[in-house]
């Protein structure tokens, strides 16, 4: 799959036509929108399912610009929630569990641990609003493997979720 080619900096741009978002390089690209929260299903026919992704985010415009990077940079599509509810809604729904999951920890009423606590086993990038070590200590210590600040580049978020994703070298063989 051919990725396009996206700087550090992705704007998203809302008109008559939809939601897009807007590269570095002035290209627009067109995000899915004004589709229920659970997630539509884009598995092939014969009951295989293909990997996704689980992101855990409260801002919707936030959540599309990221899914779509996702998109670009994996290949694979995201089940968005925007609460802990949704999110255990959509892990329920799910036959497997998702290939890797990016929780803010930033929900309302604090629910980003609890989520963190539910996907036990599955590779997560935790995002936090600020530089607050025993945050990030917190998160690690709920099995976030990554623990990345809301505010940096989306790129940098992507990158992790890749190598989250990426087959891991067995040593010592």
């Amino acid at each position: 799959m051919r990725r396009p080619n996206v700087g550090s900096r992705l704007v998203l741009l809302r008109d008559t036509k939809g939601l897009h978002v807007k590269t570095q390089n002035g290209n627009l690209l067109p995000t899915q929108t004004g589709a229920s929260r659970h997630p539509v299903r884009h598995d092939p026919p014969g009951g295989a399912q293909m990997e996704r992704l689980l992101l855990v985010e409260h801002n919707p415009l936030f959540a599309d610009g990221l899914a779509l990077l996702f998109k670009w940079r994996t290949g694979l599509s995201s089940d968005r929630a925007g609460s802990l509810a949704e999110a255990r809604a959509i892990l329920e729904e799910a036959e497997r569990m998702p290939a890797c999951a990016v929780v803010d920890l930033d929900l309302p009423e604090g629910e980003g641990q609890r989520v963190l606590e539910e996907l036990d086993g599955v590779p997560v990038v935790a995002l936090i609003g600020g530089r607050n070590l025993q945050r990030q200590a917190e998160a690690m210590g709920l099995g976030a493997e990554e623990v990345l600040i809301k505010t940096e580049a989306p790129e940098r978020i992507a990158s992790a979720v890749e190598r989250l994703m990426s087959p891991r070298s067995i040593s010592g063989l």
